[in-house]
């Protein structure tokens, strides 16, 4: 019996190095299926409680350590206080709610989860593969055994030694614990000499709450000489080193081995795996890893991350007979960053669909590799769009693009992304980008190319060219994106960052004649950042030189501007801060705006501002332990005399040549309020007013009132209430004479823009954003609670735009979406056109889920026609949705 307590720990540990995570198990001692996913999911929310009293104990560890060394260098009352924060006051912990945005939906089917498995690990599978014996997280995992302890409770019907050859053989109801590691088996035995040790028969190992099961194992730890060499450069081990090393280097065989936990289960008929090499080979292999299921007729372990399946299929599916399966001759993976698949094929129930695949290869940073979106825009009609991508190297993927249309005829193109940032033997390093292209049979179509080049963290490159054939090319094809991105634009850009100043250099070029952006051929900017010449006393200086070309305007020419500031920091009282500053400023113009000779222009700003700030807490209600109210008035008066060079002979490149004398008193406040959550400890913006005026005393070219509000209200963050209203006045009556149209130009001009809705030219534009008078407000109460369990999201907005006295939109916005069960789901959203008595636009989405998929139906009628949307997603992968 003493050689069995020597040398069984050897075999427990062995086991126990497949047990990586813990869970609670029942007793069965059958092999149990594989389980489903929903199963797997409550196992790792136990799993994962059990993180968290983890991680609690480990902070309350903490904070006794905390104590404990203020303890050692104060008095015992002082280490009192210095745990007292981690002990008797919460936390606080600030929450950043962005502003709320977008349309309204229908609710996703089903409850919201904070499980983790739903943030998928993407190398939760290539793990389960290419690490049987070690996968899982190691705060959950097996933990080695005491050498030291002595085994407990061991029991067996019968023990046999035969002292010719050194083998024991324990039989029947074989028990024992070592830690907290139970064993159990119908028979054990070991050869001490061979180091060979195998259980036979309902073999069961727990520790914690994982579990292994298995019909037969078998350990063969390597002769002592051969692990007795890798100590040749480490002092000589004592026997609890040596066995641990000894163990480490052995090869087990299993047959039937079942490993339960958390965050995967496996089964396999056969393993054999060498931890020396860790290299090995597992046959007939199925299990659930993450959110993966897969099943494997063979894998080939060749290292630590390499390996190789053959005819293998994986789903997120978890019904005995799965919706789809992504079929796979062979499946290769190589390092972590390269998996590479050939004869790839997609099946539908039983049904082996045409969608095949011959080679796919993806990366770390690409992994879905095919993209698909169908349906139906009111200026195509139906469409579908189908892009895939082939990675020629870890680098580089490539792939075409086709987009069959009703009216638009068909469009072939292609996608290229290649990212050498972490390949220093290429020339390319250090540099990544993107590029597509896309062309009709109707001649319509864009090209995009975007390059970055990352020389250290100071000096950055980055280059974009963008050609779309018409001005509503991106608008008819790709609606959605078209709402929320900018014009095309080409240009490449340089810039040099340091402590003390910033540096760049642009080329920008506008190839397209309805763009009204001003070219850079090219343009050299340097910034001096603010920094102290004296005491409280700060300077910065910034200058823009480079040659300009504005085609609509029909002006060009070379500019140069040098402004240079002084600011005066003054603090009269600890709750009172007064800014004075003078700004001085210099350019030339290589031509005027008349396309005279060049001339030159000084101008300088002197002004104050005085602010300050207030706060006060108050007690808590309606849910809140505490509130507290900011308040941050300022006060600014800015006077610019006229310039050496008069507005009307200025260039109109950008803002740097808006230089005119005024007069200008600006006045703004703002309230903040913040709540603490009662409940969480969460500090939030609960509330938001800001006030803004701005007066023109005096104005050499326009002279203009404005007002401003922002308000923003948040109770909770899934529901609140938003406003910005803005007024903006133009006494034209004195000032307009000096660069306006002369008075019959402007009469023209108001009625055909009254008549037929747009501006007469150029000319009519520029009149048009310089002498307007417009208001414009736009409000919203909205309210979600669906990411927290609850059923409904709605919004309730209005907006409204009034320029020169013409009402332009006075629209209502309403939507809503409710959560009909955990099966279906339906949205809504209408804008009524108060103006026209109409409605601008209607959406309307039906969404179901089923068991392993989901879907959902989208139309949108708008006034150019309507549109048609069918999305798939799979359950498990919500985000990644197939567009119909």
């Amino acid at each position: 019996m003493n050689l069995f307590c020597k040398y069984l720990p050897l075999m427990l540990a062995v086991v126990g190095a497949v047990l990586p995570g813990f869970h609670a198990f029942g007793e069965e001692d059958a092999q149990v299926p594989v389980r489903d996913l929903q199963t797997n999911r409550r196992n790792f929310d136990l799993g994962l409680s059990a993180l968290i009293k983890l991680r609690d104990a480990r902070a309350a560890e903490a904070v006794v350590d905390t104590a404990e060394s203020a303890g050692a260098a104060a008095s015992g009352e002082d280490a009192e206080k210095a745990a007292s924060p981690a002990h008797g006051q919460p936390i606080l912990k600030y929450r950043k709610l962005p502003l709320h945005t977008g349309s309204v939906r229908a609710p996703r089917p089903g409850r919201p989860s904070a499980n983790p498995l739903e943030q998928l690990d993407r190398r939760a599978l290539q793990d389960a593969i290419t690490r049987p014996l070690e996968f899982g997280a190691p705060s959950l995992g097996f933990q080695p055994p005491d050498w030291t302890e002595p085994l407990r409770d061991i029991e067996a019907d019968s023990m046999v030694t035969d002292l010719s050859t050194g083998e024991t053989l324990l039989k029947d109801n074989v028990r024992l614990r070592l830690g907290t590691m139970l064993f159990r088996s119908d028979a054990f035995q070991y050869m001490e000499e061979a180091g060979h040790y195998t259980a036979t028969g309902h073999v069961r190992v727990q520790q914690h709450e994982s579990l292994l099961m298995a019909d037969t194992l078998t350990y063969t730890a390597p002769e002592p000489e051969v692990v007795e060499r890798t100590f040749v450069l480490e002092p000589g081990p004592d026997e609890q080193r040596f066995a641990k090393r000894r163990l480490s280097m052995g090869r087990l065989l299993a047959e039937n081995l079942h490993v339960i936990e958390p965050t995967r289960e496996m089964y396999a008929e056969f393993v054999d795996y060498d931890f020396a090499a860790q290299q090995g080979e597992l046959r007939n292999a199925q299990g659930v890893a993450s959110v993966f299921f897969y099943n494997a007729e063979k894998i080939r372990i060749n290292g630590p991350e390499d390996a190789v399946m053959n005819n293998v299929w994986v789903t997120t599916c978890p019904l005995p007979d799965p919706f789809y399966r992504i079929l796979v001759k062979e499946l290769t993976i190589r390092g972590s960053d390269e998996v590479t698949a050939h004869n790839v094929r997609l099946q539908l129930g039983r049904f082996k669909t045409p969608f095949y695949v011959p080679f796919w290869r993806a990366s770390a940073d690409r992994p879905y590799t095919l993209d698909y979106d169908s349906g139906r825009r009111a200026e195509i009609g139906y469409y579908a769009n189908l892009g895939t991508q082939v990675e020629v190297s870890p680098q580089v993927s490539v792939g075409p693009r086709v987009m069959p249309t009703e009216k638009e005829g068909i469009g072939l193109g292609g996608d290229v992304y290649y990212d050498f940032m972490s390949k220093p033997s290429s020339y390319l390093f250090r540099t990544k980008g993107e590029a597509h292209v896309l062309q009709t049979t109707k001649d319509r179509g864009y090209g995009l190319w975007r390059h970055r080049y990352v020389y250290d963290d100071d000096l950055i490159l980055r280059m974009e060219a963008e050609q779309w054939s018409d001005e509503e090319f991106f608008k008819d094809f790709f609606y959605d994106e078209y709402r929320n991105r900018t014009t095309p634009r080409t240009f490449a850009n340089v810039t040099y960052r340091r402590p003390d100043y910033i540096a760049t250099g642009t080329v920008r070029v506008n190839t397209h004649s309805w763009i009204e952006e001003t070219e850079r051929l090219p343009e050299a900017t340097f910034h001096l950042l603010e920094r102290p010449l004296a005491d409280r006393l700060y300077a910065a200086f910034d200058t823009v030189t480079g040659y300009n070309r504005q085609k609509r305007r029909g002006i060009e020419g070379a500019r140069s501007v040098n402004i240079a500031r002084l600011t005066y920091d003054w603090e009269p009282h600890p709750a009172l801060n007064i800014t004075p500053f003078y700004e001085a400023e210099g350019a030339w113009y290589q031509r005027t705006r008349d396309w005279d000779d060049s001339g030159s222009r000084f101008s300088n700003l002197v002004g104050v501002t005085a602010q300050t700030r207030f706060h006060k807490v108050y007690p808590g209600f309606l849910g809140f332990s505490g509130f507290k109210h900011v308040i941050e008035p300022s006060l600014t008066y800015s006077y610019r005399p006229s310039s050496t060079l008069a507005a009307e002979d200025t260039p109109q490149y950008d803002f740097l040549d808006n230089v005119y004398g005024r007069s200008r008193m600006e006045a703004k406040i703002s309230n903040l309020f913040y709540g603490r959550d009662a409940e969480t400890n969460e500090v939030w913006q609960v509330g938001r007013i800001s006030l803004y005026q701005g007066n023109d005393f005096w104005n050499e070219m326009r002279k203009a009132d404005d007002y401003e509000l922002e308000l923003d209200i948040r109770p909770r963050p899934w529901w609140g209430a938003q406003m910005v209203g803005e007024i903006h006045h133009i006494n034209n009556d004195e000032y307009m004479l000096l660069e306006a149209p002369v008075f019959y130009k402007r009469w023209f001009y108001d009625a055909y823009e009254r008549l037929f809705d747009s501006s007469f030219n150029d000319e009519a534009d520029d009149y048009n954003s310089a002498y307007t008078d417009f208001s414009r407000l736009l409000t919203q109460v909205y309210y979600d609670n669906t990411l927290l369990g609850g059923r409904v999201s709605a919004r309730l907005g209005f907006a409204y735009t009034d320029t020169r006295g013409e009402i332009y939109n006075r629209e209502i916005l309403y939507g809503m979406g409710y959560r009909l069960s955990d099966k279906w789901g339906v949205g809504f959203e209408h804008i009524y056109n108060l103006n026209e008595g109409d409605m601008r636009s209607q959406t309307y989405e039906l969404r179901r889920r089923f068991e392993c998929w989901e879907s959902a139906l989208r139309f949108r009628d708008r006034e150019s026609g309507f549109d048609v949307d069918i999305e798939f997603s799979l359950v498990a992968f919500p985000g990644s949705a197939i567009k119909f």
